[in-house]
């Protein structure tokens, strides 16, 4: 995995994503992670975010990223704290 990669990983009855950081870190969306509550954007190890299950990378067709990889870690680190997570 690479610095600003898209990651997936499957959860029961959803998919959850996050951007890899770089250093072994992700940053993702904690509401839903670990259960049915709400949570803040937050910066976990690859292995928090994958909770033992695989991890793909989101492929984009070249010219399909609108930010360099790292612009797209700084802005999701931009992001940190944030609860503003719904389901609707």
């Amino acid at each position: 995995m690479t610095i600003g990669d898209h990651l997936i990983t499957s959860r029961l009855g959803y998919t959850h994503h996050g951007i890899d950081v770089g250093e072994g870190r992700v940053v993702h969306y904690s509401g839903l992670a670990t259960g049915l509550r709400s949570g803040p954007v937050e910066q976990v190890s690859l292995a928090a975010f994958a909770q033992g299950r695989s991890v793909r990378v989101r492929s984009y067709e070249p010219g399909e990223r609108r930010f360099s990889r790292q612009e797209i870690a700084r802005r999701a680190r931009t992001r940190l704290g944030e609860d503003l997570y719904g389901l609707s």
